[in-house]
This record gives structure tokens, C-alpha cells and sequence, in this order.
């Protein structure tokens, strides 16, 4: 497979990449892509696009906030993401981090997040009223967490894969948009809440 490499940087962001380790982080990707597509479940002939480092942070109790940075329907999403608590007990399954897709804007989207339950999470809005779908065992309680994600999305279709294991497949997701953000999930209202911070942003659309 052929690739396209455009090296961006988020105006929002705080922090970039250096071309060299973009360029060696790239290598990986493409490997990884490669394999996608020998397994059948990306198509070639698309772009790749490396990204800026991301951090944010959300000090709200049962809440998340989240900033669309490009469009997309059919992609794979691959990142290093992190989140720290400021408490060591926070509301575990409303602590993490996630990525935002199949979205149109605040009342209509899907939210795919890692927890601090260790639990990964589809949930969204239609039409301003919450819905969810199963959730997924990848690891235990922390509230600090440090993960691999790579996040293939075909339509209504999302596999997700965390530190190279695949977590699992949903071929029946709504879709709304082609919004694609991150978004922090707060447990708590002390000090600075919950703490974001997403690195190695490759995205890969077709």
C-alpha cells in the first residue's frame, strides 16, 4: 500500500512534534496499516495525516467536554493517550479520556472512552437524549492510565484495539456526522479533575 504523509499541528494544541520522531512514529503506523489491510479491514489508496500532541483538562463531575479537529467517516485513529486524576478516588467509571466520532455536534454524536474502571465505553447523543452501548473490559481501576489506542471506524462499523489487543468489534453504531475530536471525562470537581493528554496522533482516511 501507498501512503500520503501531511504532517499538521492542531491550532489549539500546546505542544508538536518534531519531524524526525514524526517520521519514526510514521514507520510504525504504516506497518500497522499494512497489516490492516492485509486482514481486510482498511482500504488503500488514502491519507495519512500525523498530528500534534493534545492535553486538556476538566475539573466538572459527570461531565465531558470535547473539540472536534478534522472530518472523517472511514479512518483508523491511532494514539498514545494518558489521564491522571487530582484525587486518588475519583468516580472511576466518569474518569478518562476518548475520541469522538460518527458525530454532527453537541446533541448528536458518539463518544468511545477509556475509563479509569478500566472499561471502554461507547455512548453518545441523538437528539439531545443519552443512550450506550455494551461495554469492554481492558484492564482494572487506576486513576492514572496510560494506553495505546488504535481505532478503526467504517461507517456504522468500529473496531477497537488497546495496546494491541483487540478489544472488540460493533458493526451497528449510529451515525450522525463526520466529526472527529477528543474529549475529557471528569470524575471529579477537585483541583484540576481529570488531565488528558494524547500523543503519536496518526489518523489514516480513506
Amino acid at each position: 500500500m501507498k501512503f500520503k504523509f501531511i504532517f499538521l499541528i492542531f491550532v489549539f494544541l500546546f505542544l508538536s512534534v518534531l519531524p524526525a520522531a514524526a517520521n519514526d512514529n510514521a514507520e510504525v503506523f504504516f506497518s500497522l496499516l499494512d497489516v490492516f489491510e492485509q486482514e481486510e479491514l482498511i482500504k488503500g489508496d488514502g491519507e495519512t495525516i500525523s498530528y500534534g500532541d493534545y492535553e486538556d483538562e476538566l475539573p466538572l463531575l459527570n461531565y465531558y467536554r470535547w473539540a472536534p479537529f478534522t472530518e472523517a467517516e472511514n479512518f483508523v485513529l491511532s494514539a498514545d493517550i494518558s489521564w491522571v486524576s487530582s484525587v486518588e478516588r475519583p468516580t472511576f467509571s466518569g474518569t478518562g479520556c476518548g475520541v469522538i466520532f460518527n458525530s454532527k455536534d453537541k446533541s448528536n454524536h458518539l463518544l468511545l472512552s477509556m475509563r479509569a474502571d478500566g472499561h471502554v465505553y461507547i455512548t453518545g447523543y441523538k437528539d439531545s437524549t443519552s443512550f450506550s452501548y455494551e461495554k469492554y473490559k481492558f484492564g482494572n481501576n487506576s486513576p492514572n492510565g496510560l494506553i495505546h489506542l488504535d481505532l478503526i471506524v467504517e461507517n456504522k462499523k468500529a473496531i477497537v484495539f488497546i495496546d494491541g489487543r483487540r478489544i472488540f468489534t460493533n458493526s451497528a453504531l449510529s451515525s450522525f456526522g463526520e466529526k472527529v475530536g477528543f474529549a475529557t471525562i471528569s470524575g471529579t470537581n477537585l483541583d484540576f479533575g481529570t488531565k488528558c493528554n494524547y500523543s503519536n496522533i496518526f489518523m489514516y482516511k480513506w
